[in-house]
């Protein structure tokens, strides 16, 4: 075989080694199908001589998802993948390749070529013990990943990055986080208290959202131990006052987002040790002096 045209089908899935020993293969066109992933091992060939040009592939007009698993794609255009092997088409068409984003609060497509390696390429979990973990069969056990009920989680594939959105799902309390979270969506929950080391533990969370909850009131030590906590977002909420504890722990924090809420009395000290912050939003308040 020297050419395919599969294009414009709905096809799902490629097996693995489907091009393996096809030594005079030159192009393939599966274009315009239902391809959500694709495994590396679907692309994988036989090695080609260097005297022999690489077989093109032809993939755009797929609603490929930014999942881990897919991340390899991004090999082919920046140049990580090791051309000398030779075991691998030449994708030609990846400049029009998008995916679709598993997980973004702004956007939910992005060009394969542009998707930022670190944070768009994810993948859902319920729940994940690493290897190192050796308390994995007691509830509250540190190192084991598990999902709250009703929410989605999503990692990297290095575990760096790890989001737990439980928006709207009607929790009155904090529900169990996963202890390395990143990032925690709870907006649109019913939380009207913060109640104190609500978060105790979460080391690496940098991102909160408890916007739209009903958030009344923040006790002290609320939010005590998120030392990377970079953007907490508490906007919308029928918050009266600040009495100036409520920040004091959030030493890294660069964004801090309450408008729209119902602030009629601000301590002087309550942004005081906010020494990173960049972005304060407070318009739409009911504040007549600050």
């Amino acid at each position: 075989m020297e050419t395919l045209f599969a294009n414009n089908n709905f096809l799902e899935y490629i097996e693995p080694d489907t091009f393996y020993n096809k030594g005079n293969l030159s192009r393939v066109d599966i274009f315009a199908n239902s391809l959500e992933t694709l495994d590396i091992r679907a692309l994988q060939l036989s090695p080609f001589p260097s005297d022999k040009p690489l077989p093109e592939f032809y993939i755009g007009g797929n609603p490929i998802i930014c999942t881990c698993e897919n991340e390899f794609l991004q090999s082919f255009a920046n140049g990580r993948l090791d051309k000398r092997i030779r075991q691998y088409p030449a994708i030609m068409d990846l400049e029009s390749v998008y995916c679709k984003l598993v997980y973004h609060r702004s956007k939910s497509f992005v060009p394969i070529t542009e998707a930022d390696p670190s944070s768009d390429f994810l993948c859902s979990y319920r729940s994940h013990c690493f290897q190192t973990c050796g308390c994995c069969e007691f509830d509250a056990c540190d190192c084991e990943m598990t999902c709250p009920k009703n929410c989605s989680c999503y990692h990297d594939s290095t575990w760096l990055i790890n989001i737990v959105d439980c928006s709207n799902t009607g929790y009155t309390t904090i529900p169990m986080l996963p202890m390395d979270a990143t990032e925690i969506n709870l907006d649109g929950t019913l939380i009207q208290e913060l109640t104190s080391h609500s978060f105790i533990g979460k080391k690496n969370l940098k991102s909160l959202y408890l916007n739209a909850t009903g958030l009344q009131r923040i006790q002290n030590n609320s939010l005590a131990g998120l030392k990377l906590l970079t953007v907490l977002d508490i906007s919308s909420n029928p918050l009266t006052e600040l009495l100036g504890y409520e920040f004091e722990p959030l030493q890294s924090l660069r964004e801090l987002y309450i408008q729209s809420s119902m602030l009629s009395y601000i301590n002087p000290v309550s942004f005081i040790n906010l020494h990173m912050l960049q972005i304060l939003r407070l318009e739409n308040n009911r504040y007549f002096n600050i």
